[in-house]
């Protein structure tokens, strides 16, 4: 269609002829209710009006700049209609590549659809409501050819390749020019009409919605020069000028450099886009329409702190589309391994609508604020978070018009705030509550259950006898613990609404240099700016105890103070404190002259023996790639030490490995406990979470953690060890195959073997059947096809045939999320992967003369040998584990503590060694270091596993197996302090 008129005067016959044809074109195809969207310089395609205004606007103010291809009026009709050169790129070549055309319909909200009503009945959908302008010149720029002829890029998905690569490659801004004007310079016409610089570059970005403003602030943390204080060349509270002075400039307003720049990328933004995008757009409904309601809990949608706040709220949880939030923050040093104390503290945000398979993926993170260092922002973070609070008081007030690319229609977008997730330092910074001192605990709050150590010179946190039933004995038991009877209760959380009345009257001022702030109750050093947010004081839970820090510091400090190394929990300080105290008398120092002294070894002591046992099997563990690092590394045997260990190793070592290496160290009264803690850690981390289960595990930590402060002195129990007594409580708050199985068919050849050896015993017919199965298979499909003409699937047939005589075999291979290696390939690397778990249905006979075998699930462990691929007709593919496998007798048992062993050694081949490589998962084994040959089962399971119920057709997010092992029970058990098998004294 001749479109030149648009160009020609709006007084002249041409635009009026024109003009005519257009609205005629967009009635007929576009028209809703007898109105169109009004593409006139004023309205932008974003008001509906009839054809008699449409024509008035489009006279007097002409077509909005740039709209030659009438997408909002019908003429995207991909089906049918011709498409011109430029368009090859972004619906040929590109669907291979880079979809630039879709990357600028999601990212301005215009979806790439046929709005023709074929059928001629009215379309209901809505067009959305943006800036037609600049979408219609990023079209044009998204099929544009880079050269004449260049099929592989267009010029805009040029630009964005070349910004990931200075990305990639951490090119400064100087050198991406002087990128860009040696390609001007050797291919000109590619680079027509593309930017000349970064800075024009990074215009191009915010086009594409991923703009950032830039706040000055006050280098004292005073104040941030934005909103009202935009404007202010001073700070008011100290004084200290905007910009930074020189010699040369003794006001800094001649360069204008500001001491501090916070960077904040808009949020609106941000969550009108995850709708813009047709592909996600429908997940962010997943909370409400795709979740498994079965009174577990797979996802925060589950938990009664979502269901209170919908409560609460129902105007808000009305439409499932309103974004939940979660706000984490924490801070590094972007100059990484650089002697440098520089502390950088992004906010970022993910949107909890989101399955749980994608809400946590770091490509829907949003980066909301960048605070600048060169120090932690600590109490005065609230002057850099004024800009997303507004934000989110917006969102929660008034909301956004966003465009649902799923459902076609224009809505008010709203977002409100959960809670927060930080480590425990910053804890304190976004909640006010200081996490330091004598009520460090803030879920205890002015209830913290604390004792100062003299002589350790810190506070301990114990009292855990108050979280067990009134009537248990630990309560009543004054001698192991701190000499007196426990009659106390635990503590209520804290709701939002007394921390009001609390802080009601006090006014603080932020910044380094106030000095004058009056004295806050309790461990209060500010009311939070959260409490700005009108929903904030209903939240369950504001802000949350990070479970991965707790963990870390509690498996340090333990294997710390067994180990002896430099952060023991005990020394002659931490033995004095008990002679302080008057417990524990076996165990105080002994003095010996000349200033030095003894310290009797204590039940948790080590001898240099058991400590080198430890380490050995710790050193030797070989785990599957991607399950964890080398810990070996970090890890001495003599002499027997542990450095270097970062928070998800501490993490594997606290659920996975430690009771392991315990196993051949320590009592069983000292173990039993560690073991029972790191089995809390390993339930409390699974992927679903029953809420009856997390009921009994609440009073199990309490008991676990009352059996620790029996075996160890007080300064062992620092804040962090005592914050996992309220993980769970957090947790409380804050969780068909037989379509498809063989069974029925396995069942019908089992019968006919049976007629046709009637004095057969069970055992022989099960033999028979394995060794002739294949056989009768391949007849008896080709019978029911030629007797019965039943229509049989091609796959089966092919099946049926057999494999070819010629296969293949490998050494590794990727299989249900799992890496798999041979024993042969293993042997060279440091990693295991050759462990190999089936569960099966076996039938168990007593004897040769018995007819009736029980049916029974069997767990066959094996080791990798050899890994096969049958190939069949047309590219079918089967794939074979050839293992050597054992399953009961005496070649597995398990010890006193409930672990599995296994012994490979020298084990003979097995009858039938294969199995189908989709039926196994994967376990690794951990050598024992004193039994020789046996080892420690260990099962895995992959990352990022999430399976779904073909009976009800929505998704699932299930756990990994936790196979339930014998509890040590010896929770009365008398606790001996001293070591009485001549364990090694420690000289001081």
């Amino acid at each position: 269609m001749d479109k030149t008129w648009m160009q020609k005067n709006r007084r002249s016959k041409e635009y009026w002829d024109g003009l005519q044809k257009f609205l005629d074109y967009a009635f007929q195809n576009s028209s809703i209710n007898g109105m169109i969207l009004c593409p006139c310089k004023e309205c932008k395609c974003g008001v509906c009006i009839t054809r008699e205004n449409a024509e008035l606007h489009l006279k007097v103010y002409g077509f909005v700049k740039g709209y030659t291809h009438w997408a909002a009026h019908g003429e995207f009709v991909y089906s049918s209609a011709p498409k011109p050169t430029s368009y090859d790129i972004s619906h040929g070549v590109r669907d291979e590549l880079d979809d630039m055309h879709g990357l600028v319909h999601d990212a301005m909200g215009i979806p790439e659809q046929d709005y023709t009503r074929i059928d001629g009945t009215e379309y209901k959908s809505q067009l959305p409501n943006v800036e037609a302008e600049k979408f219609y010149n990023l079209i044009d720029n998204s099929n544009k050819e880079l050269y004449s002829g260049c099929k592989r890029f267009s010029k805009l998905s040029f630009m964005i390749r070349l910004l990931h690569l200075k990305c990639l490659g951490k090119l400064s801004n100087k050198i991406f020019d002087m990128l860009l004007d040696l390609l001007k310079e050797a291919f000109p016409d590619a680079m027509d009409g593309l930017p000349k610089s970064y800075y024009e570059a990074e215009k191009l970005m915010k086009e594409l919605g991923l703009g950032y403003d830039k706040y000055d602030a006050c280098p004292n943390d005073c104040t941030l020069y934005w909103g009202v204080d935009a404007r202010r060349k001073h700070c008011e509270t100290c004084k200290e000028s905007r910009w930074v002075k020189s010699e040369n400039d003794p006001t800094g307003e001649g360069r204008k450099i500001p001491h501090k720049v916070l960077w904040h990328f808009p949020l609106k933004h941000r969550l009108q886009r995850l709708f813009m995008s047709s592909k996600i757009a429908g997940h962010m409904r997943w909370h409400a329409e795709g979740r498994t309601k079965d009174g577990n809990m797979r996802h925060p949608a589950d938990s009664p702190s979502w269901q209170t706040f919908d409560f609460h709220h129902p105007e808000f949880s009305q439409d499932s589309r309103n974004v939940r939030l979660g706000l984490a923050s924490d801070g590094f040093n972007p100059f990484k391994n650089m002697s440098s104390t520089h502390s950088t503290w992004p906010v970022i945000l993910m949107p909890y609508n989101l399955p749980p398979w994608m809400c946590m993926k770091q490509s829907n993170f949003m980066l909301s604020l960048l605070i600048p260092g060169p120090f932690a922002p600590g109490n005065n973070i609230d002057i850099y978070l004024k800009p997303l609070i507004a934000e989110l008081k917006e969102l929660w007030d008034v909301g956004v018009n966003t465009y649902d690319a799923s459902r076609k229609e224009n809505f008010q977008l709203r977002a409100a705030l959960l809670w927060t997730i930080s480590d425990f330092p910053g804890y304190a910074i976004l909640s006010g509550w200081s996490t330091k001192g004598k009520l460090a605990c803030p879920v205890c709050h002015k209830y913290t259950s604390s004792q100062h150590l003299q002589n350790w010179g810190k506070y301990c946190y114990m009292g855990h006898r108050r979280y067990l039933e009134m009537n248990h004995p630990f309560r009543k038991d004054a001698k192991s613990f701190n000499g007196a009877v426990e009659y106390g209760k635990p503590p209520r959380r804290l709701m939002g609404s007394t921390i009001l009345d609390e802080l009601a009257g006090y006014s603080i001022k932020l910044g380094k240099t106030v000095s004058d702030n009056p004295e806050l109750p309790f461990n209060w050093k500010k009311l939070s700016i959260f409490f700005d947010l009108p929903y904030w004081k209903d939240n369950m839970i504001r802000h949350n105890l990070d479970v991965m820090h707790i963990e870390k510091n509690i498996c340090e400090i333990i294997v710390a103070t067994l180990l002896n190394l430099e952060k023991t929990k005990d020394n002659k300080k931490s033995r004095l404190d008990l002679r302080d105290m008057g417990i524990r008398s076996e165990l105080h120092p002994i003095e010996k002259g000349n200033g030095r002294s003894v310290l009797p070894p204590a039940c948790f002591t080590m001898k240099k023996k058991e400590k080198e046992i430890f380490c050995k099997v710790l050193k030797g563990i070989k785990v599957p790639d991607g399950y964890a690092a080398n810990i070996s590394r970090c890890i001495k045997v003599k002499p027997s030490k542990i450095s270097g260990l970062k928070s998800h190793d501490y993490h594997i070592l606290m659920q996975q490995l430690l009771p392991i290496a315990l196993r051949r160290t320590l009592s069983k009264a000292v173990r039993s406990p560690l073991v029972k803690l790191s089995r809390y850690f390993r339930k409390l981390c699974s992927k679903v979470l029953d809420p009856a289960d997390l009921v009994h595990l609440e009073k199990e930590i309490g008991i676990i953690l009352c059996q620790l402060e029996r075996i160890f002195p007080p300064s062992f129990f620092n804040v962090m060890v005592h914050l996992a007594v309220h993980l769970v409580s957090e947790a409380k708050i804050g969780g068909p195959v037989h379509y498809r199985w063989m069974y029925p068919i396995e069942s019908q050849h089992h019968k006919m073997v049976e007629e046709q050896n009637p004095c057969a015993g069970k055992h022989v017919i099960e033999r028979i059947h394995c060794e002739n199965f294949a056989d009768w298979f391949s007849d008896h499909v080709k019978q029911i096809q030629v007797a019965d003409g039943v229509d049989i699937s091609k796959d089966l047939k092919l099946l049926a045939r057999g494999p070819n005589n010629v296969g293949r075999t490998y050494q590794k291979i990727l299989v249900n999320g799992f890496r798999f290696h041979t024993r042969q390939l293993e042997s060279q690397r440091k990693t295991q992967n050759s462990g190999v778990l089936v569960n099966a249905t076996t039938s168990s006979f007593s004897s040769t003369k018995d007819n009736n075998p029980i049916l029974s699930d069997l767990a066959y462990y094996g080791i990798l040998t050899n890994i096969l691929e049958l190939n069949y007709t047309e590219g079918r593919t089967v794939t074979l584990f050839e293992c050597d496998w054992i399953s009961k007798g005496k070649r597995l048992k398990q010890d006193e503590d409930g672990f599995t062993l296994a012994n490979f050694k020298n084990v003979k081949p097995h009858p039938e060694p294969y199995v189908i490589a989709t039926q196994v998962s994967q376990v690794f084994y951990v050598e024992d270091p004193l039994a020789e040959g046996w080892s420690v089962v260990v099962a895995t399971s992959p990352r990022n596993e999430f399976m779904m119920d073909p009976v009800c057709d929505i998704e699932m997010y299930l756990q990994s197996t936790i196979t339930s092992t014998t509890q040590m029970d010896n929770e009365n058990e008398d606790i001996r302090w001293v070591r009485e098998d001549d364990g090694d004294e420690i000289l001081h």
